[in-house]
This record gives C-alpha cells, sequence and structure tokens, in this order.
C-alpha cells in the first residue's frame, strides 16, 4: 500500500505499507494510514516554513547589516519593544536590556520626545508609514542623530497591534548637514556685509568725485561737461596730463557716470 505525501503541488514522501503476501487492504486500515501520512504531511509543511522563514531571516539580517539598521518592533498594546542588537547599540543599550517605549524615550532627547510620540499615534490610526529622525544621548553625553521607519501589522495571533521598522545611524551624515548649513549662513553673512562696504565705498568714492572735480573754476566745468557727454557713449576716451593730475579720477567718473557704472571698473 503507497500513499504519497503532497506538500502543495509536489511529492515529498511515500508512505508504503508491505505485506509478505498479497493481500486486500481494508479501508479501515487504508483510512488509518491516509491520517498517518497527514500527520506526516503537517511535520514537513511545518519543516518546509521553518526553513522559508530562517531563510527569510538570513536574508533580512544581510540587508540590514549592509545598511547597518537596527531592526525592532513595538507592541502597541503593551508598550514592550523588541530589538535587534544592532538597535539596541543604536539606542545606546547594552544587548541583554529588555526594553520597553517609555524606557526608550527616557534616552531620547527631551526636545525630540514628543516628536516620536506623536508619530508612533499617528502611525497607529493612520496605518501610514512612520518617518522620524531623533536625537538620543549616549552615556558619555554626546548626542546620535537617528532616523526611524516603520510601519504597523496586526497580529491576530497575540490579538494586538505591532509597529515594525528599522533604525539607522544618521549622525556622521547630520552633523556635514549641519556644517554646510552653518558655512551657508556664514557665507551668506559675508556676502550681506560686503555688499554693504561696496555699497558704502561707492557712495563714498562718489562723493569723492563730486567734490574734487566739480571745483568752482571754469576748466573743472568744461572737464565735467566734456565727462558727462563721453560717460554714455561706447567711445575709446584718451586722458592726457602729467602725474598727478586726477587722470585716475577722471576715469573712474566717466565709469560711474556710464551705464557699467555698477559694474567693476577695468
Amino acid at each position: 500500500l503507497v500513499i504519497p505525501l503532497f506538500v502543495g503541488s509536489r511529492v515529498h514522501h511515500l508512505l508504503s505499507l508491505d505485506a509478505h503476501k498479497e493481500r486486500v487492504w481494508s479501508e479501515g486500515i487504508v483510512a488509518q494510514t491516509r491520517l498517518l501520512g497527514e500527520i506526516f504531511v503537517n511535520s514537513l509543511q511545518r519543516r518546509e516554513a521553518e526553513k522559508s522563514l530562517h531563510l527569510t531571516n538570513e536574508r533580512l539580517d544581510v540587508a540590514a547589516a549592509s545598511a547597518d539598521a537596527g531592526l525592532w518592533e513595538l507592541n502597541l498594546e503593551s508598550g514592550s519593544l523588541w530589538a535587534t542588537d544592532k538597535a539596541k547599540e543604536h539606542f545606546g543599550f547594552d544587548s541583554d536590556v529588555v526594553l520597553t517605549l517609555s524606557r526608550l524615550l527616557e534616552e531620547i532627547h527631551p526636545d525630540d520626545r514628543a516628536q516620536v510620540l506623536a508619530k508612533v499615534e499617528e502611525a497607529r490610526h493612520t496605518q501610514e508609514e512612520l518617518v522620524v529622525e531623533y536625537r538620543v544621548r549616549l552615556r558619555d553625553g554626546a548626542l546620535r542623530w537617528l532616523i526611524s521607519r516603520g510601519r504597523t501589522h496586526r497580529d491576530d495571533s497575540r490579538n494586538a497591534d505591532f509597529l515594525f521598522g528599522a533604525t539607522v545611524d544618521v549622525t556622521r551624515a547630520k552633523e556635514l548637514e549641519l556644517q554646510l548649513q552653518a558655512q551657508i549662513q556664514e557665507t551668506e553673512r559675508l556676502s550681506q556685509k560686503l555688499l554693504r562696504e561696496n555699497t558704502y565705498l561707492r557712495e563714498a568714492e562718489g562723493a569723492t568725485q563730486q567734490g574734487e572735480i566739480l571745483g568752482s573754476s571754469e576748466a573743472m566745468r568744461i572737464i565735467m561737461t566734456q565727462i558727462n557727454q563721453v560717460a554714455r557713449t561706447g567711445s575709446t576716451v584718451l586722458l592726457q596730463g602729467e602725474t598727478g593730475t586726477g587722470k585716475g579720477l577722471v576715469a573712474q567718473t566717466i565709469h560711474r557716470l556710464s551705464d557699467r557704472g555698477k559694474r567693476v571698473m577695468v
């Protein structure tokens, strides 16, 4: 008597009963053998599920390790928190510590606790992805920046809702971001200062030029008239005179009164 043992659509084993001579198997023996086969099939299915789960866990561990991510699961009913050793390391805990949400909140920076709780409640009610960035204070007083992502799911076997996710240490990236922001702010401050100084120098230069050139003599009035005539043209102007007679001052005045006056004088 041979009974195939199916798991899914595939025959895994054959359950065989042999007799020393040809015989007719009664329905009772066949039924009992089938029942025994079902017991074997259930065992085989459980073993296949365990293998599949083990393989999935291995793949998940490799993916989490490559991303330097710590995995965790929060029981939204009791507040108990399961976490991998990497996640506990991110939070600043030893691997043997039993975690709860309230215990974790003690290590989170006081300014970030309300945000974390609000995100957890939001994920519980909306069933949408949780994404939250926060800081934890380590034993040496240093701050560590973390980003946690997670989703809620219902476990009927445990009659509870859970929030499952991963946490990544982004301290180095955050420090670089803050440094870049500080540099941008400093650059903007220096740029504004330079702009104010440039405006002041232009105004001071203009006042000096007007005071020097607009003299009371007839010769200076003629020079100023000539400057106004050529300043807004594209013509080449030749300035002649002995050293110290103000050729540079005249050139600057022509530039200032021209259409190029707001740009650098070359």
